[in-house]
């Protein structure tokens, strides 16, 4: 049986470095790589949890970080004062993830960190854990 799908989508408010954008449409329902998921991510550092630590993600092998992220993900792009991270809207498979101090912003940004990210294998522990560079 072939099923023919027809859509329009209008997308708006776009990063301004944008560069490539993936649609996930939840259709048909029975297709996995087609749902979306919520990811939780805790970053502890030492006894203390890791306070609004920055994020990178990776998705088919593209790096989301800042404003790329928040979109996508309908989420900040740091956790929050408590040390947790919640992104929204993604498809059910691994990602990579980096979390790093503000203080290593320029390091994060020029890519000298991503050796450092760690994968998290779907499905994803809830929360899922690892450790922020410092």
């Amino acid at each position: 049986m072939e099923i023919a799908v027809r859509y329009r989508t209008e997308v708006y408010n776009l990063p301004a470095d944008t560069r490539q954008l993936h649609l996930w449409m939840p259709l048909p329902p029975d297709d996995e790589r087609q749902e979306v998921h919520d990811l939780e991510v805790r970053t502890p550092s030492g006894e203390e949890p890791a306070r609004q630590a920055e994020l990178a993600l990776w998705l088919d092998g593209f790096r989301l970080s800042g404003g790329a992220l928040a979109w996508l993900t309908r989420s900040r792009p740091f956790t929050g004062p408590d040390g947790l991270w919640v992104g929204n809207n993604l498809p059910p498979r691994s990602v990579s993830v980096l979390a790093w101090s503000r203080q290593l912003h320029t390091e994060a940004a020029s890519g000298s960190l991503d050796t450092l990210a760690r994968e998290i294998p779907y499905p994803w522990a809830s929360p899922a854990t690892l450790r922020a560079v410092r």
